[in-house]
């Protein structure tokens, strides 16, 4: 089940939030954009002075507890994760 938080969300990257990484919602988004990026990379080689922008899935841990010194939270601890998209240069 996917849902969207709008506290502390200001990034355009940002998404939807899920649960668990075997989510159904968070497969398809991938899939999806594996597809896109497939595509992308086709064209990229028909038409190499035009830009095809890749795309990068992203996960941040939210919810639980961080490890002592580390700012990023270890997915094995997150409660649920926000899903980021992000373009590659």
């Amino acid at each position: 089940m996917a849902f969207i938080v709008k506290a502390n969300r200001d990034t355009f990257a940002y998404r939807f939030s899920v649960v668990s990484k075997d989510d159904k919602d968070l497969l398809d988004f991938k899939q999806m954009i594996k597809d896109i990026n497939k595509r992308n990379r086709y064209f990229q080689k028909q038409y190499p002075t035009r830009h095809y922008g890749r795309y990068r899935v992203s996960l941040m841990g939210r919810g639980g507890k961080r490890n002592p010194g580390s700012n990023s939270l270890v997915h094995s601890r997150a409660k649920y994760f926000d899903v980021y998209l992000y373009e590659v240069y």
